[in-house]
């Protein structure tokens, strides 16, 4: 029997691929959006938006729609006392804002507005399979690696799922979509440009004929670089990625008597196309100026080396004069605006430099160099951990793609090659760039797929028997016109339009289920991993939600318009406002649930510390003093008051992340730690420096001891262990009890930690000459846990106490704690002692109560 089955591929063709678009896509979408939905939707109007960003990103939404068409470009509500400049770029929240403004019919409730938040992230994400198919589709001129690279996409587990994720809005799922949008249309913009070549003389002479086939694929690049640079500060990045192509193009072009002017022309126009949006924005995060130069020296950089190549072909120069020109070219004009515009070049360094850092900075996750987490050598593991096997199989991609350029040149895949080790290049540095560099692999790790399953086929002749050369690329060469045969039964059986069964042999089956197996292989094993990651969701940090809450309605109102209209910085705070200390993780939830002011934030704004120990965040957590602690809030405080007047601690950032308040504030490791005997050998544990910073004596001690803080609230226990000694809370407790003589009950208390600071209420009197005079009041928190306060001194003739807890409850204005004394103060000296009660209002105005035990 005898099968047209080209025939057959041809008709079905068209519509496979949009079949498999959209099946890739509903699949992506599937895993983002329908597996984390009930860790994401909690009920009772609770929908759990990704920490930390992805709440303040939601905070900028709800501030637009209350203000359309204004953007927030100051918000008073973090890093108090200052407020802070928008660091970040408008597009993602603008855009979100504007879906939630028309699904809410222009008055969207508070609801519409978060669950278009919660699917916002999910549908980017998805929405890469498009460009990856296409991008896979035009470098390698075969359908099939695109499909594959789609369904690739679709499922890769790591660091591009997790932040596509419903919930996790972020801008870097945009920042992916766009960038990758980018890269497929200047790809396009090489591949039209390479077939309809033009030059400086058809602009000249205003023949746009010339140039029209290519020009909307030139302007769509430049926009869509334009809107993602509008989207992150540092897509200055995919820029100089667009530079060193244009730049090693021109150089391949010149090396092989090519001409270059399309080149200088492409460039020109993209980039000013991305000048012109970046002008027409406000603002992009504080990088304005940055893109000005960037982009400036590309517009004029590029017809200067295609200029360069027509001047060097003119004169007969021999064809390696080019990039030594080049080079001089490049060198001259750096150390002219070094001497001439030393501000100008200053601009152009911190651009290449934009994403090192040092100290404190190694500590942000997404930030840290990629490998740091495996000893900070380059390893397969770390590729298989974020992309599967697939990042490993990639790098064979890879290189069968250098050797396919070497060997034949075409400019899709030397874009597609300089992007890629551009793109490994900046994972190196960042490991944020993994979620970009997944585009990458997908389409890698399917080239490979594919050219060794044809292989494969090819050994097992299926070329003989659909009467192919080679089944590689069926679908490319375009421009070879293939005749349409009549049907014939028997006499085409073997021609390239027939096909018949009876032909087809053992080998040819075995190599069909190989080659299947291969591909198969390349997409199943990432189905587990990518199903889980969907299962489980983000979740939510419950326990801070709870506790942000309580302050939002249980601590006064700073007198400040959550909604509104700032004044430009200085801003100038009411005397009703106050900031709210804990380490900078935690500033944006602090905004966003409590709609309080913190003093730091995730911007890595207010940390303080380095190396001339700037108040902040950092030396406030590890100062070794209440005095220390307080003359840092002093320090931050504005209208005669404290920077802060709120504390709040958690288990996590006291055990597990402890090292990051040491690496930020620039002080030793040493000293926090020591080793001791014990009857299973030597061990790490904490030494006293460790129990006496700030976080600590909050934290481990309910603030025991200190003069102007108290416990007002605390969450339920989520016991976190220390990475340095493998245990947490109660382990602390344990070591401090055996090694230096405390008494503490060896338990897990609060996950979250809410200390309000206070003037704190005066007990003063008369007491025996060098009497120990103490005083001591029992707590009950809001979760049912007592424990002890105490302070003690000694008596000159007569002695003064600051305690800070209230033993008559709370007033109206004023916190309304739920951690509340149980009885009065207990006040002895020998075997004298008082009972002694304190009103709030004593404990708030510093005031005073006397009381003599002589």
């Amino acid at each position: 029997m005898t099968t047209d089955l080209k025939g057959i591929i041809e008709k079905i063709k068209y519509p496979m691929v949009v079949i498999s678009i959209l099946a890739a896509f509903i699949l992506s979408l599937y895993i983002r959006t329908v597996l984390p939905h009930d860790s994401v939707f909690l009920g009772n109007g609770v929908i759990s938006i990704s920490e930390d960003d992805g709440v303040y990103q939601m905070r900028i939404v709800e501030w637009i729609v209350h203000n359309f068409p204004h953007f927030m470009w100051f918000d008073p509500y973090t890093l108090y006392p200052h407020g802070q400049a928008m660091p970040w770029a408008p597009f993602f929240t603008y855009s979100l804002a504007i879906i939630a403004l028309i699904a809410g019919l222009g008055s969207p409730s508070l609801d519409t507005i978060y669950t278009v938040g919660a699917y916002y992230p999910a549908i980017l994400g998805a929405l890469v399979v498009i460009p990856t198919y296409y991008i896979a589709k035009n470098v390698f001129e075969d359908r099939r690696i695109g499909i594959l690279s789609a369904f690739i996409i679709a499922i890769i587990p790591g660091q591009f799922l997790s932040r596509s994720l419903l919930g996790f809005t972020d801008h870097h799922i945009a920042e992916t979509l766009l960038s990758t949008v980018t890269m497929l249309y200047l790809v396009l913009s090489v591949k039209v440009a390479r077939k309809n070549s033009f030059t400086f003389s058809d602009i000249k002479s205003l023949k746009w004929s010339a140039l029209k086939p290519s020009i909307y694929y030139f302007i769509l690049t430049g926009l869509f670089l334009g809107f993602y640079a509008l989207t992150w500060k540092g897509a200055l990045l995919f820029a100089f990625i667009i530079g060193i192509y244009i730049m090693i193009q021109h150089i391949v072009d010149h090396m092989h008597n090519k001409p270059t002017e399309y080149l200088g022309i492409l460039g020109t126009i993209m980039f000013l196309i991305t000048l012109i949006v970046v002008i027409i924005v406000p603002d992009i995060g504080g990088e304005k100026k940055l893109y000005y130069v960037g982009l400036t020296v590309g517009i004029i950089f590029f017809p200067l080396l295609s200029g360069l190549s027509i001047f060097l072909n003119k004169k007969g120069y021999e064809k390696y004069y080019y990039p030594i020109f080049l080079a001089i070219l490049i060198i001259g004009g750096l150390l002219f605006i070094y001497a001439a515009m030393p501000q100008v070049f200053d601009t152009l360094k911190n651009s290449l430099t934009f994403f090192s850092r040092s100290g404190g900075g190694l500590t942000i996750a997404e930030a840290s160099p990629y490998f740091e987490r495996y000893g900070g050598s380059f390893t397969f593991e770390a590729f298989k951990n974020d992309f599967g096997i697939n990042g490993v199989l990639a790098f064979i991609g890879l290189a069968f793609l250098a050797y396919g350029v070497f060997k034949k040149e075409r400019q899709e895949k030397t874009v597609f090659l300089v992007w890629t080790i551009m793109m490994l290049w900046a994972l190196f540095q960042q490991n944020r760039f993994a979620y970009y560099y997944a585009v990458n692999v997908a389409i890698l790790s399917a080239y490979f797929g594919i050219a060794v399953a044809d292989k494969i086929l090819e050994s097992g002749g299926w070329n003989e028997l659909l009467g192919k050369k080679s089944i590689t690329r069926a679908d490319s060469h375009k421009k070879k016109h293939i005749k349409k045969a009549s049907r014939t039964h028997g006499s085409e059986a073997h021609g390239p339009n027939g096909f018949d069964f009876k032909n087809i042999k053992v080998s040819h089956l075995i190599s069909l289920l190989a080659a299947l197996f291969l591909v198969v292989y390349l997409v199943y094993p990432l189905i587990d991993p990518a199903i889980n990651y969907g299962e489980n969701g983000r979740g939510m940090k419950t326990y801070w939600y709870e506790s942000l809450t309580w302050m939002r309605y249980n601590t006064p109102d700073p007198g400040v318009d959550f909604y509104g209209k700032y004044q430009e910085p200085p801003y100038s705070y009411p005397d009703s406002a106050y900031g709210v200390m804990s380490w900078w993780d935690y500033g944006h939830v602090i905004t966003a649930w409590a709609h309080r002011m913190p003093n730091a934030n995730p911007f890595q704004s207010g940390i303080g510390g380095g190396s001339t120990h700037v108040p902040g965040a950092s030396t406030f957590l590890s100062a070794q003093s209440e005095e220390e602690a307080n003359s840092v809030l002093d320090a931050l405080g504005t209208n005669g008051k404290p920077g802060a007047r709120y504390v709040i601690t958690d288990d996590y950032i006291n055990f597990a992340a402890f090292g990051a308040v040491l690496a930020w504030a620039d002080i030793p490791y040493d000293g926090y730690y020591t080793q001791v005997q014990t009857n299973k050998g030597s061990q790490v544990v904490p030494y006293t420096r460790r129990y006496n910073a700030m976080m600590m004596r909050l934290h481990l001690f309910d603030g025991d001891g200190l003069k102007t803080y108290r416990l007002v609230h605390e969450s339920v226990p989520a016991p976190t262990a220390d990475s340095a000694v493998g245990f947490g809370e109660a382990g602390f407790k344990d070591v401090y009890n055996k090694l230096y003589g405390g008494n503490l009950p060896v338990d897990y208390t609060g996950h979250v930690k809410i200390f309000e600071h206070v003037k704190g209420a005066l007990i003063t009197g008369k007491a025996p000459v060098n009497a120990t005079v103490s005083i001591s009041l029992k707590v009950k928190t809001n979760q049912g846990r007592e424990y002890s306060y105490s302070q003690k001194t000694v008596s000159n003739g007569e002695f003064e106490l600051i305690v800070p807890y209230s033993t008559e409850g709370p007033i109206s204005g004023q916190t309304n704690f739920d951690t509340k004394p149980i009885g009065k103060y207990i006040l002895a000296a020998g075997n004298i002692s008082r009972e002694v009660s304190v009103n709030e209002r004593t404990v708030m105005d510093g005031g005073t109560e006397k009381v003599d035990l002589a």
